[in-house]
Order: C-alpha cells, then sequence, then structure tokens
C-alpha cells in the first residue's frame, strides 16, 4: 500500500488534502498484488505530473499474465509523463519479452532514467530496442547483470551513463559503438579474459569509471577521468606495472576506490605514479595498503599523493603490517608541512552483515597501536568499532555501572565529558514490546555534532 494512502486514513482533513495533492501520486509501482482501481486512481490523482514507474514480481503464469497487459492498458496512455522506468527481478523473460515489445509503440518524451535488471537479455529472445529511437532525453541506462547483444546497448547519444554486464560477447564491439564517446559514467563488467590493446579505448568524456578488468584499465584512454573504482569478484591482486611507471595513466584522477584487491604486484611506485592528483583512497582490503606502506614493500616518498585528503583501509584484523610504513610516510608529510590527511579505519566484521556488528578479539589491542602509532599525524576515524569487554552491571537507578576497555589514552575522559555536555544521540525506538535489537545509543567524543 503506498504511503500517501496510510496517511489518507489518519482523517477526513488529511484525505481531502493527500487526495487533491498530485504530487504523493507520482511514485507508481506495477505489482501483481496491487488492485487495477487503485493504479487507475493513481495515475489520476498524479494530474499531468511527472511519473516514476517500476515493474516488479511477475512469473509468466497465464493469470498475471493478463493482469500485467490490463494494468498496462490503464498506465501506458501516461507515457508522455514517464521520467523514470525500472523493471525490478523476477519479471520473467517472456514477459519482459512481450512488456518491452508493447513499450516500443509508445513514446517517451521526457524519459531520463531506464533501469532493467537482474533479468538475462538473450539475442535470441529480438527483444526490440524501445528505448534506442523513443526515448530522446534518455540519460541513464542500466541492464543487468548480463547483456549478450551488441544490439541491446544501441541508446541514443543522449546517455551518458551505463551500466551492464556482458556475457558471450566480445566487449570490443561495444566500445565502438558512437554512443560509448559521450558518457560521463560507466559501469561495465565481463567473464570473458580478452586481449585488449594498450590504449585502443578512448573515451573522451568520461568521469567515473566502475570496472572489473584489469586489461581495461590499461586499454583505456580517458582524459577527464577523476573517479575510478575496481572491483574485483573475489579476493584477488593486480599487476601495478600495467599503469606503466614512467607516466602518469589517470592524471585527473581524484577519488580512487579498490575493493577485493589483496595486493599489488610490481613497482611500488607504479599506483601512486599512475595516479598523482589522487586526494581520495578506498582500500577495501589492509593487503592493498601492505603492498603500498608496508617497509619490506619500499615505502612511499614525500613526492607521492601530496595532495591527499583522506585514506580509507577496511577490514583490518589485528595490527596492520602496513602501520610503521605509513607512519613514516604521515612523519615525512609533517617535516614538509603538508596538511595532515583524515586515515579511516574500518574493522573485519565476522557477521559478513554491513547492519550486524560483533564484537571481536583483540579490537581494543589494535586500535591501542593505531592510535598510538598515527594520532599526531593524522585525523584518525574509526568505522563501527566492535569492541569487546563493554559490560553493563548494577541497579537500574541506584548503582547502574558501565565498564569498557580503555582503547586508547584519554578515551574513557573523552566519553565522561561527551555525557557531561550532552552530545548524545538516541535512535532507539520503542514498541509495544519495548526496544528492538537494532537501538542505539550515540556519543559524540568530539564537539563536532
Amino acid at each position: 500500500m503506498p504511503s500517501s494512502v496510510r496517511l489518507a486514513s489518519v482523517s477526513r482533513r488529511w484525505r481531502d488534502m493527500i487526495l487533491h495533492f498530485p504530487r504523493l501520486w507520482t511514485i507508481i509501482k506495477v505489482t501483481p498484488t496491487r488492485h487495477r482501481s487503485h493504479l487507475k486512481a493513481q495515475v489520476t490523482r498524479s494530474a499531468e505530473l511527472p511519473l516514476d514507474v517500476e515493474i516488479c514480481s511477475w512469473d509468466d503464469s497465464e493469470t498475471k499474465e493478463k493482469l500485467l497487459n490490463a494494468m498496462l492498458d490503464d498506465l501506458t496512455p501516461s507515457a508522455h509523463r514517464w521520467c523514470s522506468l525500472v523493471i525490478q527481478e523476477t519479471v520473467a523473460g517472456s514477459l519482459l519479452h512481450d512488456l518491452l515489445t508493447r513499450f516500443n509503440r509508445s513514446t517517451y518524451p521526457i524519459l531520463t532514467h531506464v533501469s532493467i535488471r537482474n533479468i538475462i537479455f538473450g539475442s535470441s529472445q529480438g527483444v526490440p530496442l524501445f528505448y534506442s529511437g523513443n526515448c530522446p532525453r534518455l540519460q541513464h541506462l542500466e541492464l543487468s547483470p548480463y547483456v549478450k547483444h551488441p544490439y541491446w546497448v544501441r541508446a541514443p547519444l543522449s546517455v551518458t551513463s551505463l551500466s551492464l554486464h556482458l556475457v558471450g560477447t566480445d566487449v570490443r564491439s561495444f566500445f565502438q559503438h558512437p554512443s560509448f564517446q559521450e558518457l560521463t559514467t560507466l559501469f561495465i563488467s565481463w567473464d570473458e579474459r580478452l586481449d585488449l590493446k594498450p590504449d585502443s579505448i578512448h573515451l573522451p568524456l568520461l568521469k567515473k569509471l566502475v570496472c572489473r578488468s584489469e586489461l581495461l584499465l590499461r586499454a583505456i584512454v580517458a582524459p577527464k577521468l577523476t573517479h575510478l573504482e575496481y572491483n574485483s569478484r573475489c579476493l584477488n591482486s593486480i599487476n601495478g606495472d600495467i599503469f606503466n611507471p614512467r607516466t602518469p595513466r589517470f592524471p585527473n584522477v581524484t577519488r580512487l576506490v579498490f575493493s577485493s584487491v589483496v595486493r599489488f604486484n610490481g613497482s611500488t611506485n607504479a599506483v601512486p605514479s599512475a595516479f598523482p592528483a589522487v586526494r581520495h583512497i578506498d582500500l577495501s582490503q589492509p593487503g592493498g595498503a601492505d603492498s603500498l606502506f608496508a617497509p619490506k614493500n619500499g615505502s612511499l616518498t614525500v613526492d607521492h599523493w601530496q595532495h591527499l585528503k583522506s585514506l580509507t583501509v577496511r577490514g583490518i584484523e589485528g595490527i596492520p603490517d602496513f602501520l610503521d610504513g605509513l607512519a613514516i610516510w604521515l612523519k615525512m608529510r609533517q617535516i614538509m608541512d603538508i596538511p595532515k590527511p583524515l586515515v579511516r579505519f574500518s574493522f573485519f566484521n565476522p557477521t559478513q552483515d554491513d547492519h550486524v556488528t560483533s564484537p571481536c578479539y583483540g579490537v581494543g589491542g589494535t586500535i591501542s597501536a593505531l592510535h598510538g602509532a598515527l594520532h599526531e599525524l593524522c585525523s584518525l576515524e574509526w568505522v563501527n568499532v566492535p569492541l569487546e569487554g563493554v559490560v553493563l552491571s548494577g541497579t537500574l537507578d541506584e548503582s547502574l555501572r558501565l565498564e569498557m576497555p580503555e582503547v586508547y589514552p584519554g578515551f574513557i575522559d573523552d566519553i565522561g565529558k561527551a555525557l557531561v555536555a550532552g552530545r548524545i544521540q538516541n535512535n532507539a525506538e520503542t514498541s509495544c514490546e519495548g526496544f528492538d535489537d537494532t537501538s542505539r545509543v550515540a556519543i559524540n567524543l568530539t564537539t563536532r555534532i
């Protein structure tokens, strides 16, 4: 049930106000559980405002196919008002073919976003590209996770953001299409290992690239690139020498993300030389930081990354090997009067769930070591540290006692000052059964709130 419908049930006054406020009815979700009459009413109440349409959770049963066609009878007359279209997971392939064939009969003059997710696009389906000629203002196109034929990405030249995963096709044929030359954002991956020649792919306007191919980093020429993310499918190493340390490979990149990269092979200076203008670095594995900063691999010099503003290292377990080398590098920067960067540490989460953290043995000792080595050389930040040894005891309102480890000198004093100053944030929500397991109280240890 849309939130606007729930709000309309509060009172008659609210009902009258909400029913006559078109902006509350512009997000339209087409699912088998929706009543057709509700869909028709929502389209009418949205007046002539632009619509965001989402279609999801349809299988290929005959009953649902008839219901979907009936809903589209009510929805497609408003196609001239669609500004975004999302076709989500669990839409059956046969229904997708009929759906897009039907969409091909309309035009979408203000449609800017199309996202078709978690569906396999095979060349045998013969699905028409309704967005190719019918969407003159299309800017963002997402086809995932699998695209099997170059025909699928014959998008209009207006597209500036493209996301797709290729299977069973030669990626080089995609890059030859004129629409790629206008891209400013590209998310791309493929399964096959192809021999891409160095400097063979030219994307003159590209500003953001997210990819999984080491070879693409060698092949691509993107002079305006400022944001690069390399996301390996599994824990892997990357050959730093592909960047050619003699000349900056990506001289204008300011934000650099390496995900699941456990090691940079080759010259220690290859990566910083390839990205000399970097201001923000994010490493999802401590091994990547070991390759760059560990003394055994040869520390960076003070000439590298002079403009760095933040360094994030995730997945910390125990005292990292790169700590001494990082401290030496930061000390050299301090001597040269280079501004202190922000160094952010995120710790290994054994639950493998970004929304749940559990205490890890030895985290307190690791924080103490990191703090002792680095706190005078940079601004330190901790991300969701699961401290072990926090103990609550005592009688409520009489002798309540909270015990916690002194993870760095002055830690307990900082907490006391924060409590006295009232720098406490409570996001706990109560229900008829009391507080749930996700309730949290945050104490701001600094004066910045």
